[in-house]
């Protein structure tokens, strides 16, 4: 996680004790992800034209059936 830097693990791993140390585990995923999202959105483009292997924000599901 080289985009982070220290600091910036260090302030997701501090967010996730945080939560985890009130026992809230649900809350301590939610905003560790969130924080996380919002850290990388700043370095990491989303835009396809920026980052030829940005995924589509699809669903795409299978069916056994025919």
């Amino acid at each position: 996680m080289a985009v982070l830097g220290e600091s910036g693990l260090e302030t997701l791993r501090d967010t996730a004790v945080s939560h985890l140390k009130r026992g809230a585990m649900v809350d301590m995923f939610v905003e560790t992800i969130n924080q996380a999202a919002d850290s990388l959105s700043e370095t990491l483009p989303a835009d396809p034209e920026q980052n030829p292997d940005e995924l589509a924000n699809q669903v795409l599901r299978f069916h056994p059936r025919p």
